[in-house]
């Protein structure tokens, strides 16, 4: 019997590390809060724990920490009903969201999805959980263009390549 995959195999190979991690953390996020499901708010949450990447850094310089994004995703979303499965799926609308980015990706040259990419899709074209909490903050996708535009890409050097998850942490080498 084969086990389905909880990511879509054509953009896994295409995440930058810190996206990953950032994916990862998110999953964990979504454990955390009773999801079987990672949604676009545990993604939010994961591309803000990774202080190293670019999305972290875009939402720090809006004034968004962890704790803040955490406190306004428990009051928009509450918590689930933990059902125990195999793997961790994608909810739909992440899903949705990760085919966007995927899309887009092939035009910037690289063909790698970074944090950055996420944060930005998340606010353009996402419609669940991660944009209302962002929505209940005060952030369009207009701040985060241009906070995007003001960061430098710490993805785009060999920052974010060395990035990877242990125990739970965003750790370097």
């Amino acid at each position: 019997m084969a086990l389905r995959r909880a990511w879509p195999s054509p953009v896994a190979p295409r995440l930058s590390p810190g996206a990953r991690v950032a994916y990862l953390l998110g999953m964990m996020q979504a454990g955390a809060y009773g999801r079987a499901a990672s949604r676009t708010e545990h993604l939010l949450l994961g591309l803000a724990g990774c202080a190293e990447t670019t999305s972290a850094q875009v939402l720090t310089s809006l004034g968004l920490s962890v704790e803040v994004l955490d406190a306004e995703a428990r009051r928009e979303c509450g918590r689930g009903w933990f059902t125990r499965r195999l793997a961790m799926h994608l909810d739909p609308d992440l899903r949705a969201l990760v085919g966007v980015v995927a899309r887009q990706t092939p035009a910037d040259g690289d063909r790698i999805i970074r944090s950055g990419d996420l944060l930005l899709a998340l606010v353009e074209h996402g419609r669940a959980g991660g944009r209302r909490v962002l929505d209940g903050l005060g952030v369009g996708a207009e701040d985060v263009r241009r906070a995007l535009a003001e960061t430098p890409l710490a993805e785009a050097g060999h920052v974010e390549t060395q990035i990877r998850l242990v125990d739970g942490r965003c750790v370097h080498g």
